[in-house]
């Protein structure tokens, strides 16, 4: 029956109200058993109240002081009804015991609240109950959900000593499912299921997972494949994934999702590089791949007279590599043949195509008695070397014969100069000093030291064609005037450095020698520094390729989105770069690239570079 209080004092219901009740829950629960639940109730001048408290479904209240009045089955409230008077800020305890089904698991939440005079007031304290009979459920991270990429999943556990057992077909773990020990690498979509077990507990609820990883399409493919050719193509580009749309592009630019659709084959006749990329909705796209198409020597003009030349063939006595080609040229340097090499150390035959005699004007190739000349590409270098003709035949044009004619390619580079001053540099290993000792300077890394009697030597193939020589380096301004070389200062000329070349009329610089490595590195110095350029292509973030001279075989073109690309290696160290070609002055401020005018790096030419911190620079 109903427990009655003795009645408190009633006040006036304006008074102030600090009215208040407390839950104590003990930490947890076993499944099966009972424990006892403490309120504390701390009405303020009431004439009544009223107690409600809300048990977890299932749930019920065995023994209760005071007994609680009533029961409402739908939300499990018990109900306490109360009617006191006089009681100032006395506390009111009601304590009652709850008993848990078998088979319980999982926390769980108690909620009540209690009326007087004065309003509503939820209950403090306690409100969750920890499941202390049921393994806790596991967790896994990273979170189930949908990724790019394969993603590595720990499974965890908060009962201490628990046995994590998982699946990934989509059935419920068992005690004969596999152990979890180690993260796992799912790198398809899965589902993932655990349960944890215990010893003297209930097992865990399970916990699925649904990860999905999208599927990557399959990387394009070429053909015909990349290499040297010397007549127009058409580049055709496949995919295996069904569906994928293939976007490329051909100015060294990354393909996007906005780049032009592939449709039909792709007719290159020049130097090309192609990036290509796959894209199809719910997928990863695929990797960029990257194709070059080389044509070192242009494009040869088939005609129906050839005479056909083989032999042995060998750069500086290595044998020549498959990849590589061989080219042949007549006497006014119209390139009349090419062979692919498809044999290390030998060439042919290789048809070298004569002159059509029915167009009037135009020379496609040899005539009958044309001395033909030789050129070796060496694609792993992307490097031309000019050849040596080693017999046993003459390489003599001849409708219908066949030649056998070894060739050697050796180390010759060659750049046009213009009347007027040129900024240039080179690309040889050799450092050439006549001085008694090698310049005790900052030199371009693997360099060799060749002592001549005169820079003049160096410089025969202008001879009587340049005026002077400036050059620069950590010492200060040199100069080399070939009517004055008593009063000469500058008495080297190595890679890594660039030099001024004053012209009297137009000419070309030939050296010979090995090439530098293009990784070679050489130290700059705070303030100026004259530099020379040592690799092999020309670097461009303008809309269209430089129009300028470069030395012969420079055939690969590479598109920036910011020259400070080409120059990342000194990134935050140099505050301006100066060039000049055969149009005038160039500068590129990084700070102000918008007003800039170099546009360029290229073989063939030097640089100015102010810095203002010393730091080893290397070209890409």
């Amino acid at each position: 029956m109903p427990l009655v209080l003795p009645l408190l004092l009633f006040l006036p219901i304006s008074a102030f109200s600090a009215s208040s009740v407390t839950r104590d829950l003990p930490e947890g629960y076993v499944a099966g058993t009972t424990f006892q639940v403490k309120l504390t109730v701390i009405p303020d001048h009431v004439y009544s109240l009223v107690i409600r408290e809300t048990l977890p479904e299932g749930w019920s209240i065995t023994a209760a002081t005071p007994n609680y009045d009533s029961w409402i089955s739908d939300t499990n409230t018990y109900k306490w009804l109360n009617y006191s008077q006089n009681r100032l800020d006395v506390p009111y305890y009601v304590t009652y015991t709850v008993s848990v089904p078998s088979g319980t698991v999982g926390n769980k939440t108690f909620s009540g609240y209690f009326v007087d005079d004065y309003g509503t007031f939820t209950t403090t304290g306690d409100t969750l109950i920890v499941d202390n009979s049921t393994v806790s459920t596991p967790q896994f991270s990273p979170p189930p959900g949908t990724y790019n990429v394969a993603q590595t999943v720990t499974i965890t556990c908060a009962t201490a000593g628990a046995t994590i057992r998982y699946t990934t077909d989509g059935t419920n773990p068992d005690e004969s499912s596999l152990v979890y020990t180690a993260p796992l690498v799912i790198n398809t979509t899965t589902t993932l299921k655990a349960r944890a077990w215990k010893t003297g507990m209930n097992t865990s609820l399970p916990a699925t997972g649904l990860y999905t990883i999208l599927e990557t399409v399959a990387n394009p493919s070429f053909s015909p494949a990349p290499g040297a050719y010397s007549s127009s193509i058409n580049v055709s580009l496949s995919c295996a994934t069904s569906g994928a749309i293939l976007r490329y592009t051909t100015d060294g630019t990354e393909p996007t999702e906005s780049s032009l659709v592939y449709s039909a084959p792709i007719t290159i006749s020049s130097t090309t590089t192609i990036k290509v990329k796959g894209f199809k909705e719910g997928m990863n796209p695929s990797s960029t791949v990257v194709a070059t198409y080389f044509f070192p020597f242009g494009l040869v003009t088939l005609t129906n007279t050839w005479t056909n030349f083989y032999g042995d063939a060998t750069i500086n006595s290595i044998n020549v590599e498959p990849g590589d080609m061989i080219a042949a040229f007549d006497p006014q340097g119209v390139c009349c043949g090419t062979f692919p090499v498809t044999t290390s150390g030998n060439y042919g035959f290789m048809p070298v195509y004569g002159d059509d005699t029915t167009t009037s004007g135009s020379d496609e190739g040899a005539q009958p008695g044309d001395t033909i000349t030789f050129k070796i590409w060496k694609a792993s270098e992307n490097r031309i070397y000019l050849a040596s003709t080693l017999g046993p035949d003459t390489p003599t044009w001849q409708e219908g014969l066949n030649r056998h004619v070894n060739l050697n390619g050796f180390n010759r580079w060659r750049i046009s100069l213009s009347a007027g001053w040129n900024l240039i540099s080179f690309p040889i290993k050799n450092c050439y000093y006549d001085s008694a000792s090698p310049p005790a300077i900052p030199m371009l890394t693997g360099v060799n030291y060749v002592k001549v009697n005169s820079l003049s030597e160096v410089l025969t193939s202008i001879a009587g064609k340049y005026i002077v020589v400036r050059g620069f380096d950590v010492n200060g301004a040199k100069t080399f005037d070939p009517l004055l070389p008593q009063f000469s200062t500058l008495h080297y000329l190595a890679p890594g450095y660039g030099y001024w070349i004053k012209m009297n009329e137009p000419g070309t610089l030939e050296l010979e020698g090995e090439p530098v490595d293009t990784n070679a590195t050489i130290t700059l110095n705070v303030g100026w520094n004259l530099v020379g350029y040592w690799a092999n292509q020309v670097y461009y973030d303008s809309s269209s390729q430089p129009s300028v001279s470069f030395p012969e075989g420079v055939s690969i073109f590479t598109r920036v989105s910011s020259i400070s690309e080409v120059l990342s290696s000194i990134n935050g160290y140099y505050t301006v770069v100066r060039g000049f070609d055969v149009t005038g002055a160039k500068t590129f401020d990084p700070l102000l690239p918008q007003f800039s005018t170099l546009h360029y790096f290229g073989p063939g030419y030097g640089y100015w570079i102010k810095m203002n911190q010393s730091a080893s620079f290397r070209w890409p």
